[in-house]
This record gives structure tokens, C-alpha cells and sequence, in this order.
């Protein structure tokens, strides 16, 4: 039985694009299988192995495809719907939601339990497995390049808008959940 990404990233449905939706529940499917998780297991892969008590990957891409979509919105709010001054929606929201699907790939459940960098993610950080694996579940390349430049790799590299929405939201996801938690450490 096929699962239901849906009710997992219940933000796809923002895709009004049902062929672009499937492809992106085919990128999840594909590195599930492949990285040898479950759909559960996104509420306890952590989002980062750079610090404890990190929430989960399902939390931050649902934050960023939160954030992303927000985003959108004040832009639309401010700029009312002038073409030039919007992003693409549908690749902004696919992007969004597939930056980190390589993290599938990148990391492994070791046997006493907890999670560590698989041999692939020693070797292929999760941008790029991650847009090698949207590309081979059929997504367009503004949103592989999406996948492909979310991250430090990108930085020296040109991004569209769509790519610098979600580089931003992504870091603003992560940094303020790396100081959330060192501050709740520092006053414990």
C-alpha cells in the first residue's frame, strides 16, 4: 500500500499541481527506500546531527515549507499579483518542501539507536543526493537547483529567487532553533 505523504506533509497539498505533487512524494518514497526509513521515522530522524535535542527532519520541513508559503503570502500582500515581483509558487513550495529529502540519504540509525552520517552522507552531503534524487523522480531543474544550492554549498553559486526564499527560511529554521536550545542550556 502506497503511503499517504499527505496526511506525513500535510503542506503538499498546497501543490495544486497533482503531477508536481507526485513527483515530490516520489522523491520522499524513493529516499525512505533507499535510505532504509520508514515515513514514521521522519518524526525521529533530527533535522541536524550538529547539536542535541534538535527537533525532527518532518518538523523542520514543515517549518520551512511553513515559512516559504508565509513568505509568498507577504509578498503577495505587498505587492498585490504582479508577475515580476512573485516568485513561482509551485517551484517555491516544492523546493521547500524537498530541500532536506537527501537527509534521507545523508544520515543512518546506527545499531545502538541513534543517528550518525551514513557512508553516502560521508561522502555526498544531502543537497546534492538530494537534487540527484528529485531529478530522478521526474521534478523540474528550478527545483532541483533548489535542493542543490539550500545549503553552504550553494552559497558561491547563483540562486534564483525561489532558491534564495528557501535558503533564508531554511537558515532562519535552523539558527533559531540552535539558539532556542543553547539558551534554554545555558539557563538550566
Amino acid at each position: 500500500m502506497a503511503e499517504n505523504w499527505m496526511e506525513r506533509l500535510p503542506e503538499l497539498g498546497w501543490l495544486e499541481d497533482r503531477t508536481l505533487r507526485a513527483c515530490c512524494e516520489a522523491a520522499f518514497a524513493k529516499a525512505c527506500r533507499e535510505g532504509g526509513w520508514t515515513p514514521e521515522d521522519l518524526d525521529n530522524i533530527p533535522m541536524t546531527l550538529g547539536f542535541a535535542y534538535a527537533p525532527s527532519l518532518r518538523t523542520h520541513i514543515r517549518a520551512v515549507a511553513c515559512l516559504a508559503h508565509q513568505t509568498y503570502a507577504t509578498l503577495v500582500a505587498i505587492h498585490g499579483n504582479n508577475p515580476r515581483l512573485l516568485p513561482d509558487y509551485p517551484t517555491l513550495m516544492a523546493g521547500a518542501l524537498l530541500h532536506d529529502v537527501g537527509k534521507l540519504l545523508e544520515y543512518t540509525r546506527t545499531p545502538e539507536g541513534t543517528y550518525a552520517f551514513s557512508q553516502k552522507g560521508l561522502l555526498l552531503r544531502h543537497p546534492f543526493s538530494g537534487a540527484i534524487l528529485a531529478a530522478q523522480c521526474g521534478l523540474p531543474d528550478t527545483v532541483t537547483h533548489i535542493i542543490a544550492v539550500h545549503a553552504r554549498e550553494g552559497s558561491a553559486n547563483p540562486r534564483t529567487v525561489e532558491a534564495q526564499i528557501v535558503n533564508k527560511v531554511d537558515l532562519l529554521h535552523f539558527e533559531s532553533v540552535r539558539q532556542m536550545l543553547a539558551d534554554a542550556a545555558d539557563n538550566a
